[in-house]
C-alpha cells in the first residue's frame, strides 16, 4: 500500500475515535457516566413503586408478588384427598352391599 493512503487511513482511525480518545471498544476510554451499568437492574413495585431486584418474585417492602406466574397457585391436595376418600366409601358401600 503506497505511503499516502497508510497515513490518510491512521488519520481516520484517531478521528473515529475523537479528542478524547473514545475507543467503543475499549469500556476503559467511555467517558464518565456512559454505560456505568455496574449495579443488578432495579424496577419499581406494581404496588407499592419501591425499587425491586428485576429477578424477584415478590416486593420485600410490601411482599406482594411481582406478577401471577410468580404467585403460587392454590394447592388442591386436599380436594383430590376428600374426593379419593368419598370414592374408597362408594366403592366399599357397593361390595359390603352387594356381598
Amino acid at each position: 500500500m503506497p505511503r499516502d493512503l497508510e497515513d490518510e487511513d491512521e488519520e481516520d482511525e484517531e478521528d473515529c475515535f475523537g479528542e478524547d480518545g473514545y475507543d467503543p471498544d475499549d469500556p476503559e476510554t467511555y467517558p464518565h457516566g456512559l454505560y456505568a451499568d455496574d449495579g443488578p437492574a432495579i424496577i419499581p413495585c406494581s404496588h407499592c413503586g419501591k425499587g425491586v431486584l428485576e429477578d424477584s418474585e415478590q416486593c420485600p417492602s410490601c411482599r406482594m408478588y411481582l406478577s401471577k406466574e410468580d404467585m403460587p397457585g392454590k394447592s388442591r391436595s386436599g380436594m383430590w384427598l376428600i374426593l379419593a376418600i368419598l370414592a374408597l366409601l362408594a366403592v366399599l358401600m357397593w361390595i359390603v352391599g352387594g356381598g
